[in-house]
C-alpha cells in the first residue's frame, strides 16, 4: 500500500514548493486566486470558507484543507492508497491532479 500523505505532499509541492500557502494570481490564468494549487474558480466552497484570504485562514489551516481536498477529490477516486508502488501511486496522483 502506498503512503497517501506522501503522494499528496508531492503534488502540493509541485504547486507550492515550500508549502508557504501564498495566494497567487497569474496574469491570464482563468482559475482565479490559487492557494496550494487549488484554483478558486474550481473550488467555490473554499472561497466561501475564506481559504483564499490569509487574514481569515492561516497557512496551516489552508494546508490541512488542501490535503483534505486532494484526498477526497483525487486520491480516493483514483484509489491511490491501494497501489503498492509509491512512485507509481505518486505519479498517478500527480497526473490526475495536474492534467494541464
Amino acid at each position: 500500500m502506498s503512503n497517501l500523505k506522501s503522494a499528496i505532499e508531492f503534488v502540493l509541492r509541485q504547486e507550492d514548493a515550500r508549502l508557504e500557502g501564498n495566494v497567487t494570481m497569474l496574469p491570464g490564468d482563468s482559475g482565479g486566486p490559487t492557494r496550494f494549487g487549488l484554483a478558486s474558480t474550481s473550488h467555490p466552497e473554499l472561497v466561501a470558507k475564506g481559504c483564499y484570504d490569509p487574514s481569515k485562514v492561516s497557512r496551516d489551516a489552508a494546508l490541512a484543507i488542501a490535503e483534505q481536498v486532494h484526498e477526497r477529490t483525487y486520491a480516493t477516486r483514483l484509489r491511490i492508497g491501494e497501489i503498492d508502488d509509491q512512485a507509481v501511486a505518486t505519479a498517478i496522483l500527480s497526473l490526475g491532479v495536474m492534467p494541464g
